[in-house]
């Protein structure tokens, strides 16, 4: 059976001194002395990617290290449960947490589900039912989205999905008299196409 190296100790022997230490400002770190796993007491851990949120967009990434605090650090946000520094979704640059992103990546557009601000969450919980854990996923509240939801359209000056003006099924970012054009209406509408408006009358 193997055993764990001393804390602090990145390799070590079979009678357990250490070959090499972790480098600061590792407290204790994985085989790669620069992984930290744990930090000082006036550090913060930045973690890397995990299995739910494999991907993100932050200048650590594929790293584990200490810094000195989670604020305006680009992709990350402050875990108030663990303390640690957590990336963000895919394709968003400020959040704060894992399911409540404020600001997308260039090119992206922020669809908030939830415009109701609410205490932010930030674990995954797990139910168990019979004799199984069932992991149970966090409430999306806002993802950054490339193409937004039906009667949504991407305002690129202010990177989110915005109303499509009422009537429209889908509309699209050009701009007509400050609105948004309507592409298709909904079913008791009819789209004039001189103005890019949804009409709930038949024009005469």
């Amino acid at each position: 059976m193997c055993a764990s190296c001393g804390e602090g100790c990145s390799i070590c022997e079979t009678d357990g001194s250490c070959i090499q230490e972790c480098k600061e400002p590792c407290k204790d770190c994985a085989a790669n002395p620069e992984y930290c796993l744990a930090c000082d007491n006036d550090k913060f851990l930045l973690l890397g990617a995990t299995s739910y949120y494999p991907y993100y967009y932050g200048y650590f990434y594929g790293q584990q290290t200490c810094v000195d605090t989670c604020e305006d650090l680009v992709g990350y946000f402050f875990n108030r449960t663990t303390g640690t520094c957590d990336p963000c979704q895919y394709g968003c640059d400020y959040c704060t947490s894992s399911t409540k992103c404020q600001q997308c990546i260039y090119g992206m557009y922020l669809m908030d589900y939830n415009e109701t601000e609410e205490e932010d969450t930030n674990l995954e919980t797990t139910s168990r039912v019979g004799s199984a854990d069932i992991m149970i996923l966090p409430t999306i509240d806002s993802v950054c989205t490339y193409y937004c939801d039906s009667g949504f359209y991407g305002n690129r000056d202010t990177g989110k999905c915005e109303d499509c003006p009422p009537g429209c099924f889908s509309c699209s970012g050009m701009m007509f008299r400050d609105r948004a054009v309507c592409t298709y209406c909904e079913y008791y509408a009819v789209l004039d196409e001189s103005t890019g408006s949804c009409n709930c009358t038949f024009p005469r």
